[in-house]
């Protein structure tokens, strides 16, 4: 089993090129996977997740879903 990789927000930001409000926006709908936390004063986002997030957004799986 392969560790997880964990991105945090800065990161995650470059990944998708959204600002943290839409992103925080989009998790609130449920259009987006959700932040672990990692502590009481930090948290992140599942590469994978993310990765999995990007790459149905390139094949038009979420294709009407609006930012």
């Amino acid at each position: 089993m392969q560790p997880t990789r964990i991105v945090r927000r800065h990161g995650l930001r470059a990944m998708t090129n959204l600002s943290l409000a839409t992103i925080y926006r989009l998790i609130k709908r449920g259009d987006f996977p959700r932040p672990i936390r990692l502590s009481t004063q930090a948290v992140g986002w599942d590469i994978n997740d993310v990765h999995a997030w990007i790459e149905a957004r390139k094949a038009g799986q979420l294709r009407g879903v609006a930012l």
